[in-house]
């Protein structure tokens, strides 16, 4: 799809109107109707519009940008940060990184420096806000490196500060990936060697960015060395508030709010959330994974009321932007798994249904594994022990071909439960004493959350 199709597909209502009242005429007008009709239709094919206009494909192609220039301009305004912030928001990323190349071209040509330094920091930002499904890791170091080559020697917060964000967000993006171990320990040994370099310098802004290095590397390797790192980055930003990004505040509150939760202080992890979203609601909704982590621990403690309240505001809009594809196996799953815990079994079916039209290529071994149990679960729920019982078997074979992924020992373990509750409810093999349940870790946030879900049968038993 051009780009043009891409953001007439992602217009709510209200948006679309604005699109439809753009001030074009003669073949601008007749190119806009086009996309306006195309804005309904999910199998649009846009590829043979401009034999079917009578127009040159370069004359098309040079119609279709000036439409998306004014388009972004009529309904994002005028300011350059308005618009990204409009894109981001509708998960148009492809998009911004063409509308950043465009800017980066005009002001080369402009030879303003200056302008040319805040366009770098600027466009560095944005890429480190992208989701990490779709993370721009040659972008953002291009912009990085750019950035740098424009700093002065004076600048050593400004120099300090992007290389530990820039390291921050590889760990991060890269943790669950097969190459994020030599990540890590890459990163480690620049933070600790930026800690050595800034000793004794007054560069708290920097001191605060390596801290959330640090932290980022030890949350899974020592979660409670990760905590205080982040603790110590946390006190320094409270020492220099007006130097804090307000995102960056945003950041520092969320992440605090998910190693807590980690932790099993779910009800400080929800105040934090809490926090977050009355504090910064546009910021941290503009992402999925804040909301989606803030309803995954509701439901952890049961305020099923509270999570709704949250998937309704916050994560829904996702599942309707066209744009937001990649998150609709999970943003699926955390449905499924709320219908299954409010005694929905039926619309939880409908929402794996939706799931199982997906391809294998279209999720993790991890999401998939995640699926397979919600799905396990749901056949349990029907009543159908046979079927829940051939479906574990299957689930379990998988499961032994992943082991070598890390963390997946752990859902193993979550199978061998649901397979035991499987036949205590069927009366096959397995004695009333096999329950309750003590070989899962119910310190882990997910896990916890999981054996709520598949507990659930043998508790209304």
């Amino acid at each position: 799809m051009s780009y043009l199709l891409d953001l007439v597909k992602s217009l709510d209502e209200k948006e679309l109107k604005k699109f439809r009242e753009l001030a074009v005429t003669g073949k601008e007008e007749t190119v806009r109707n086009e996309y306006v009709l195309f804005a309904a239709d999910k199998e649009s094919e846009e590829s043979l519009l401009h034999i079917k206009l009578k127009l040159s494909k370069s004359h098309f192609d040079k119609i279709n940008s000036v439409l998306l220039d004014k388009a972004l301009l009529h309904i994002a305004g005028c300011e350059r940060e308005d618009q990204f912030e409009f894109l981001l928001g509708k998960q148009l990323e492809d998009l911004i990184l063409h509308e950043l190349r465009l800017n980066e071209r005009r002001l080369k040509r402009q030879k303003d420096k200056s302008a040319l330094k805040e366009f770098y920091y600027d466009a560095f930002r944005l890429t480190t806000r992208f989701n990490y499904n779709n993370f721009p890791e040659k972008e953002m170091g291009y912009y990085c490196r750019s950035y740098l080559s424009l700093l002065n020697k004076k600048d050593e917060t400004e120099k300090y500060w992007i290389l530990a964000k820039q390291q921050e967000l590889l760990v991060r993006a890269f943790a669950a990936r097969k190459e994020g171990v030599a990540i890590k320990e890459k990163a480690l040994k620049k933070f600790l060697q930026w800690q050595i370099e800034i000793s004794n310098k007054d560069l708290l802004y920097a001191e605060v960015a390596i801290y959330l290095g640090l932290s980022a590397v030890y949350e899974d390797w020592l979660p409670e060395k990760g905590f205080c790192y982040l603790q110590q980055a946390d006190l320094i930003a409270r020492k220099i508030p007006d130097k804090i990004p307000e995102r960056d505040k945003m950041f520092l509150i969320a992440i605090m709010a998910m190693q807590l939760v980690g932790f099993s202080r779910y009800e400080e992890g929800i105040a934090k959330y809490e926090e977050l979203f009355l504090k910064f609601p546009n910021l941290a909704g503009s992402r999925l994974y804040h909301p989606y982590q803030y309803a995954f621990t509701l439901m952890i403690v049961n305020k099923l009321e509270a999570a709704k309240a949250v998937i309704e505001k916050y994560i829904a809009p996702f599942l309707r932007n066209e744009n937001a594809r990649n998150f609709r196996f999970d943003i699926l799953r955390l449905y499924a798994i709320y219908y299954l815990l409010n005694h929905e079994t039926e619309e939880a079916g409908n929402c794996l249904q939706q799931i199982l039209q997906y391809g294998k290529e279209d999720f993790t071994p991890l999401g998939d594994v995640l699926f397979r149990l919600v799905h396990n679960v749901y056949c349990m729920q029907t009543g159908d022990y046979v079927l829940a019982d051939n479906v574990f078997k299957k689930n379990l074979r998988f499961i032994n071909s992943k082991l070598n992924i890390d963390g997946m020992d752990a859902y193993k373990n979550l199978f061998l439960t649901l397979g035991k509750i499987i036949r205590y409810k069927s009366k096959v093999n397995v004695s009333k004493k096999t329950f309750p349940i003590h070989e899962i870790d119910r310190g882990v946030g997910r896990a916890r959350l999981y054996i709520q879900l598949i507990t659930l049968p043998l508790q209304q038993a």
